[in-house]
């Protein structure tokens, strides 16, 4: 992969590390237990906890991006960079701008659902 992309993907990678750490502090409010004594107002005590179920599920999904996404950084000067684990062909550069830390070109990653 060419200098110039791997910079622009390093670009990519730090500005939604930003994002992320911003969204996991938010939900980090969000997934703190729902005390019963607590006065909710107008949500029920079962709409909270359904509240904090649905942040605990984008919180460990932002955890878990945030994770891969610093795996890339630490791999994206090797030279296999940009190549498809299990075919070896090029990963499509709008499909590395989309998921920088995917490891499969499209065409492979549908086999393996299939």
């Amino acid at each position: 992969m060419e200098t110039t992309k791997k910079s622009e993907v390093l670009k990519l990678i730090n500005e939604r590390l930003q994002e992320l750490d911003s969204t996991i502090e938010s939900l980090k409010e969000k997934i703190k237990p729902v005390a019963p004594d607590v006065s909710l107002g107008r949500l029920t005590r079962m709409e909270a906890i359904q509240e904090k179920a649905v942040a605990e599920e984008n919180f460990r999904k932002a955890n878990e991006e945030k994770i891969n996404l610093l795996k890339t950084l630490k791999r994206i000067q090797d030279d296999e960079f940009g190549y498809c684990q299990l075919c070896g062909n090029e990963i499509p550069w709008k499909r590395i701008k989309a998921v920088p830390y995917g490891r499969s070109c499209i065409e492979c990653l549908n086999d393996l659902e299939a």
